[in-house]
């Protein structure tokens, strides 16, 4: 057992250790990503790491041979960078803030927010087994405080969930079973509620909910009311343009929801500034496809750059 243990310390240090050159290295980025392709072959659920900086502060980033490869190639500096604007003004207004990641993935989102408050309360909340491991070994291996990580789907209501996705991609995994064409696999797991979620933990108030579930917003929002109706937190929502008659359907009744609710929605446009639609219409560019989801006056709001 010792001398496995000892192989599989060694292939993962000689992993990461593959993957700081190819970061590192003066070739074309086309070529580092085959090279990288037949490092990690045969590797998959194999989990890797380097040293990268965030907003000047020094962290340990990484991924998933087989889930989230390509996440050797992120720079956390430009990640959804419009959207990072607005994340830093809204947390520059709160005390120690507690947000609920809903699709954390690859911990890109966890990691951006501890860097721009590490007081910040987050709630991680990821299906994928694979993932899980990484996330938690992510949070030891940069000493976060005041994190926790789920593996559990975000529904209308507690019990077990399906989700879709394709093999060798969970980015793009989603609760609606022909979001995408290319979905060829299945993932049953346990799943809960919003509701359920702040009222067993007696999160007693909530400054963001950040929902990325690929078309599965409809489920996450129903089952958060009263959450909604009761803490007010911002909300940071993708939301994507689509002309499928059911899926416009279920997006139709996502926005009702938070409609009826008090909500506003301000879709997040180039260095964060905020464009208040009514009705919402998301970009079929595909440019700009999250959303600032608030109960506040936020008519002269600007992301800040800065």
């Amino acid at each position: 057992m010792l001398r496995a243990e000892h192989q599989i310390l060694h292939m993962g240090k000689a992993l990461n250790a593959v993957g700081r050159g190819l970061r590192s290295a003066v070739v074309p980025r086309s070529i580092s990503y085959q090279l990288w392709r037949l490092a990690h072959r045969g590797r998959e659920g194999r989990r890797f790491f380097f040293p990268t900086s965030v907003f000047g502060q020094q962290i340990t980033y990484g991924g998933v041979c087989g889930s989230s490869s390509d996440a050797l190639f992120l720079n956390l500096d430009e990640y959804e960078s419009d959207s990072v604007c607005v994340l830093r003004s809204l947390l520059r207004e709160v005390s120690r803030p507690v947000i609920l990641d809903v699709g954390a993935n690859n911990g890109a989102i966890l990691v951006i927010l501890k860097a721009l408050d590490q007081t910040a309360e987050v709630h991680c909340f990821e299906p994928f087994p694979d993932l899980i491991g990484f996330l938690e070994e992510l949070v030891d291996r940069n000493k976060f405080d005041n994190v926790c990580i789920n593996e559990l789907l975000v529904g209308t209501e507690s019990g077990t969930g399906s989700l879709y996705y394709t093999a060798g991609s969970t980015g793009t995994a989603s609760v609606v079973s022909d979001f995408q064409p290319t979905y060829n696999r299945t993932l049953s797991t346990k799943q809960c509620s919003v509701d359920s979620y702040v009222e067993a933990n007696q999160i007693e108030r909530l400054s963001l909910l950040k929902v990325d579930v690929e078309g599965g917003e409809l489920e996450v929002l129903r089952g958060a009311r009263q959450t909604l109706a009761k803490l007010h937190p911002d909300i940071l929502l993708e939301l994507l343009f689509t002309t499928t008659p059911a899926h416009l359907e279920r997006q139709r009744e996502t926005i009702e929801i938070l409609r009826t609710l008090g909500y506003r929605f301000f879709q997040i446009q180039t260095a964060g500034q905020l464009e208040l639609q009514w009705p919402v219409t998301p970009d079929r560019n595909y440019t700009f496809v999250n959303y600032l989801v608030t109960t506040k006056d936020l008519a002269d709001f600007r992301g800040d750059a800065n």
